[in-house]
């Protein structure tokens, strides 16, 4: 499917809080998977987008509805013989294998299986009818589980043309807690950079970094990001794709020049880069007594002894540092001084 978009001739002011989208008038592959809730259950949840969190979710247990949602209407001129919806996923992976069933204008497609690992980055589960269901992961959270982009391709005969399409998915009633996110967004292929607050220091020199969001909706596809005199060949994956630049550090306002090639597009910005307010953070080292929360107290006084032998020889070592380098040590509990003097 061949779709054309526009160019842009666009100038945006970069500061920390501020982000300007170069969207396509139109999908370069793919349609858009989710646009309406028709059921099932509202959940908060993190995923690969940080500005969105609500998601529908269904767990292999009878106490969750089925998800229910639709797509954005398909073309009355479309004339392909299959279309392709794409959709922000999230699944908990678990070696204890729960079937889930993808229901297409009411009628069952297919069935797929939470992922019993993260070893591979795309997963693809086909139908005898000829559609096709693909998660691809592209990120894991700090619960091994994952989240990413699903892509569902059926044959163009199974939908109305000038509708959207209606998908369903079920779960079995194993009494588990195995679960099942649809993110409640939009997606869109779009082109987006903003400034980051921060300063980078590398090789002892001092950096901002302008960071471009590319979220393309196609197939992986090669492109070219450039910034002033600095560009970057990179691999688009499907889905969002976050490229930095590091620019030296400036005292005033400086206006550049950023431009993205895919294929034979190409989008142009004018960039204004701007100073970022400099902090001196202090570091104090604390500690905090607590005896019997790891262990025992007659367990623990030899460790605390340990400590105050330890912060003596660091005060000593740094004798010779000026004064508020100098090593300090604050004894919490009298508990603990007290038997040190005593041994």
């Amino acid at each position: 499917m061949k779709k054309k978009m526009h160019h842009f001739g666009i100038r945006i002011c970069m500061t920390c809080c501020l982000a300007f989208c170069l969207t396509s008038v139109a999908q370069e592959t793919y349609f858009i998977g989710f646009q309406e809730t028709v059921g099932g259950t509202n959940f908060a949840y993190h995923s690969p987008y940080s500005s969105n969190e609500q998601s529908l979710i269904i767990r292999a247990s009878k106490d969750f509805k089925p998800l229910e949602w639709k797509t954005e209407a398909v073309p009355s001129t479309y004339k392909d013989e299959t279309i392709s919806f794409v959709w922000l996923y999230g699944f908990n992976t678990s070696p204890e294998a729960h079937q889930y069933t993808l229901s297409v204008q009411g009628k069952k497609l297919l069935t797929f299986t939470n992922p019993a690992n993260n070893t591979n980055e795309i997963t693809t589960v086909e139908s005898p009818q000829g559609g096709k269901l693909s998660f691809r992961r592209t990120m894991v959270d700090i619960h091994d589980d994952q989240m990413g982009y699903a892509i569902l391709t059926i044959p163009v005969k199974l939908v109305q043309k000038g509708e959207p399409v209606s998908l369903k998915i079920e779960a079995p009633d194993n009494q588990s807690s195995s679960w099942y996110m649809t993110y409640k967004v939009s997606l869109k292929s779009e082109f987006s950079a903003f400034q980051l607050n921060t300063i980078t220091k590398k090789n002892d020199q001092l950096f901002h970094t302008v960071r471009f969001n590319l979220v393309h909706l196609g197939k992986p596809i090669k492109a070219n990001i450039g910034l002033n005199n600095e560009n970057k060949s990179v691999m688009v994956k499907t889905g969002l794709n976050e490229i930095d630049f590091l620019l030296p550090k400036v005292a005033t306002e400086k206006h550049l020049n950023a431009q993205i090639r895919i294929g034979d597009e190409l989008q142009k910005l004018d960039i204004v880069v701007k100073p970022v307010k400099e902090w001196t953070v202090h570091l104090v080292q604390h500690s905090h007594t607590d005896i019997g929360y790891t262990r025992q107290q007659s367990e623990i006084l030899a460790e605390h002894l340990r400590y105050i032998d330890d912060a003596l020889d660091f005060c000593d070592q740094t004798d010779d540092y000026p004064e508020n380098a100098q090593f300090r040590w604050t004894c919490e509990a009298a508990w603990t001084v007290r038997e040190y003097l005593n041994s």
